[in-house]
């Protein structure tokens, strides 16, 4: 449920908002997100971009790119947000996004993703790690290929011209993780681990 009075405190309107929550980190996008704030706020002048958390290093360099740019009326820097008032942020969001970059001996597998998917919110993604495991492309989110900045404004343009595929990408995402991504599942997959390697070591002597 949209928290009308948050919405109001940062003058979120009707217009969309793009989201991302996370620390300021090479590893998160943030470059990549940077690179795609001013073609998409030209083409959807009425859109906003949140971004929640701080930290990470590149706090400053975020502001000045934006200031420099004259972006910053069109970006939301919430800064630090404690973790439990979270959800409330990303009920704020229509799209979330998570471009992260192709990092060597880098492996992305992450919990904000399950999260984003959780809150039924359509999500844009690389095609990386282990959401090219996760994502049905089209269905349950968006994959993009890493560092394809024209495919990545694709996206997000598909989905804020159809506010419906959005929706129904967003309730597809929340099914998905209902029905294969829940601590339940986690659990029973190591219980069955588990399971696994006793029945392989029964009857072994262990020095």
């Amino acid at each position: 449920i949209r928290d009308e009075f948050l919405a109001a405190r940062y003058g979120l309107g009707d217009g969309a908002v793009l989201g991302f929550v996370g620390s300021m980190s090479v590893w998160h996008g943030i470059d990549n997100l940077l690179r795609i704030i001013g073609t998409i706020v030209r083409k959807y002048p009425n859109c906003r971009f949140l971004l929640v958390g701080s930290g990470g290093g590149q706090d400053g360099q975020v502001n000045r790119y934006l200031q420099e740019r004259g972006l910053s009326d069109h970006v939301i820097l919430t800064g630090y947000v404690p973790h439990e008032k979270i959800p409330a942020f990303v009920q704020l969001m229509d799209v979330v996004l998570a471009p992260y970059p192709n990092l060597p001996f880098f492996y992305y597998s992450p919990v904000k993703v399950f999260e984003y998917m959780a809150a039924g919110k359509a999500v844009v993604t690389t095609r990386i790690g282990q959401l090219a495991r996760i994502i049905r492309d089209g269905w349950d989110g968006v994959l993009c290929p890493p560092g394809d900045f024209d495919a990545l404004i694709s996206a997000i343009s598909g989905l804020l011209e159809d506010s419906g595929i959005a929706a129904t990408m967003g309730e597809n995402a929340r099914a998905t993780i209902a029905q294969k991504h829940t601590w339940i599942h986690k659990a029973q997959a190591y219980e069955k681990i588990c399971q696994q390697v006793c029945k392989a070591f029964h009857g072994t002597a262990w020095a």
